[in-house]
């Protein structure tokens, strides 16, 4: 199959046009190529494998655990009531739209060394690029909103004082709470797809980024070249405001109740409630360390305008081998 004077570049950046005349699918595939070597691109290969079985199959036991427990050990595990556990699911849902996703373009990116979509030809491949990326970045920002709606929810859990002479807050849906309660948490889980779509809504329309092809392992993603999308940082910094807001306001109060509690004689640890509690602070501290460095580092990085991202010519390709 022939390309026949097909521009590679966007019409609207200013990266000079690169016209390709008589080419194969081939030959513009070693234009695109990662240039990373084999020592480097297998093992990349294998343990990103290894996270997308691990993921896939982590995500999808939540998933169907969790309400399997809820319906039928509802009264042993009243924690599983409340509307926590509703997005806890929620986030595991998001985790594995992610991996689902995102691993599998990574694995096929390293394992073609180049662009997946290519032999698919224009516009196809183009448009499935734009629609693997879409979907990637809505699900990573769908992710981080969640994680700060879960930080809200315990918040208004402990803070509860009916919750808190419960023990636990498996009935707070009977307190008449318009937001976190039986209903509301649904629409939060709306309001949750509607936010994270707004932070990226600029790249998605083209007014501030591009989503295409980045020729690096992210493979597909959004690209820049005069504006920069602020849209997606905010939503993370956001996100990470209220979640060391809310626990620290959970922190504070649980250092009252242990104080109250040895006042009082008894043992706060065996409050399933503090357990409950004790755990999402672990686990948002785990999330944030490991989720955060790689959202800055990646922010930002596909700057086209960068001599990096300058799509290479057929020598450069040349050159390589």
């Amino acid at each position: 199959m022939e390309f026949e004077n097909i521009s590679l570049s966007d019409s609207t950046s200013n990266i000079t046009t690169c016209e390709v005349t008589s080419q194969s699918i081939s030959e513009v595939h070693a234009q695109q190529s990662l240039c990373l070597p084999p020592l480097l691109r297998f093992p990349l290969i294998a343990f990103l494998s290894l996270l997308l079985v691990v993921g896939v199959v982590g995500n999808v036991l939540t998933l169907l655990a969790l309400p399997y427990v809820r319906r039928k050990y509802g009264a042993q595990f009243s924690v599983l009531q409340s509307s926590t556990a509703i997005l806890l699911l929620h986030l595991s849902f998001c985790d594995l739209m992610y991996i689902s996703v995102g691993f599998t373009h990574f694995i096929h990116v390293l394992i073609v060394d180049g662009d997946p979509f290519l032999p698919l030809g224009t516009p196809h491949g183009e448009r499935l690029c734009y629609a693997v990326a879409v979907v990637r970045n809505w699900a990573a920002e769908a992710d981080f909103a969640t994680m700060g709606a879960i930080a809200l929810c315990v918040c208004r859990h402990k803070m509860c004082s009916e919750c808190r002479l419960a023990g636990n807050p498996s009935y707070h849906s009977k307190h008449k709470d318009p937001v976190f309660g039986n209903r509301g948490v649904y629409f939060v889980i709306l309001f949750i797809w509607i936010w994270s779509f707004a932070a990226i809504s600029c790249d998605v329309f083209g007014v501030t980024g591009v989503y295409k092809w980045t020729n690096t392992m992210y493979g597909c993603d959004v690209t820049y070249t005069d504006h920069t999308s602020y849209g997606m940082i905010v939503n993370i910094l956001g996100n990470l405001l209220v979640i060391l807001v809310t626990y620290s306001i959970i922190i504070r109060r649980l250092t009252v109740d242990e104080r109250e509690a040895r006042t009082t004689m008894t043992n706060p640890i065996h409050n399933q409630f503090t357990k409950h509690i004790k755990m999402l602070i672990f686990l948002s501290i785990a999330y944030t360390v490991c989720i955060l460095p790689a959202s800055f580092l990646s922010w930002g990085m596909f700057d086209l305008n960068k001599p990096s991202h300058k799509p290479r010519t057929p020598e450069d390709a040349s050159d390589h081998k």
